[in-house]
């Protein structure tokens, strides 16, 4: 885990790791894994999410104290998706400048138009998250034959506090912290083939977005405090060891407080729930390369670590 190397107080991260007594949450710091509920701290990441305020005042004076010894290394913990069983994710849709202009360059190639739709508002969808939210080194299943599965490398955003019809002014508020996503695609599926093209039931965004484990999410939760600005993030995916995105989280077109004043006009985000805010170019339908079994999947996001996925 890159980029998680902070060390004591000061560079703490939320995690979710599996004990032998099932999944609990801890705190890193440096290179060690604090069982949270020994801290005298709530046991899920969702009920310190609950709280937050007042989780990251005690988490802060918990650290104070410990010593290594009462930690397990990292190196030694299996760890599971930072928010288990996130209530709501919502994905941003061509959200990416960098995005838009290769699917324009593409559609031309293509001989189709090359214009991309303008929106004027950020624009989301929603996947089912139980079944879809899986950790980093998770083995994840291609979800059927010739279904052309493809990457997306995405900045998670992690709420931490009751949002509803919130302004872009104060959104950033209701922000507990960032972690890195994969949003996989199961691009051939996105069309029913059993329905005629213009119909409104022609988009098939369930078996698209909503398959077992099409949202790995980790490695941890970053504070939003320990982000000095995540609009200024590098972010990176390799697939093996051949790098296929590389961007910079400044090629947002609506960035993280339109995003959340716009899902809150009319959707109350809750604590735990996660945004996905959109990925740049370089997705696999760009590179005319999809994934197969034995492929292994690395995203790298500035500050955030890195999460990595097996394809079977």
């Amino acid at each position: 885990m890159t980029g998680g190397r902070e060390s004591g107080q000061a560079g703490w991260k939320l995690v979710t790791y599996q004990a032998k007594t099932g999944p609990k949450a801890g705190v890193l710091a440096g290179d060690v894994v604090y069982e949270a509920s020994a801290l005298g701290l709530s046991a899920t990441v969702l009920d310190l999410l609950n709280d937050w305020e007042a989780s990251q005042h005690r988490i802060g004076e918990a650290l104070q104290s410990v010593t290594p010894d009462a930690g397990t290394p990292l190196a030694a913990v299996e760890l599971l998706a930072p928010v288990l069983y996130p209530g709501t994710i919502f994905l941003a849709g061509i959200n990416y400048h960098d995005h838009r202009q290769e699917m324009a360059e593409r559609r031309k190639a293509l001989g189709e138009s090359g214009e991309v739709d303008e929106i004027e508002a950020p624009w989301h969808t929603v996947v089912a998250s139980r079944p879809c939210v899986v950790g980093t080194g998770a083995r994840v299943a291609i979800p059927g034959e010739n279904v052309n599965l493809d990457w997306e490398a995405e900045l998670a955003v992690i709420i931490g506090k009751r949002a509803s019809k919130v302004t872009e002014a104060t959104a950033m508020a209701y922000v507990a912290g960032y972690t890195i996503a994969n949003d996989l695609s199961a691009r051939a599926l996105s069309r029913r083939k059993d329905v005629r093209p213009s119909s409104t039931f022609r988009i098939d965004w369930m078996r698209h977005k909503s398959f077992d484990g099409a949202c790995p999410l980790g490695p941890a939760i970053t504070p939003a405090a320990q982000v000095a600005d995540p609009h200024q993030l590098g972010i990176r995916l390799w697939v093996g060891d051949a790098l296929m995105q590389d961007s910079n989280t400044n090629q947002m077109i609506f960035g993280i407080a339109a995003q959340i004043a716009r899902i809150s006009e009319t959707t109350t985000l809750c604590p735990g729930d996660v945004i996905l805010t959109g990925c740049p170019a370089g997705t696999g339908s760009s590179h005319g390369r999809y994934l197969e079994g034995g492929d292994t999947v690395t995203v790298e996001i500035d500050g955030l670590g890195q999460l990595e996925t097996h394809i079977i």
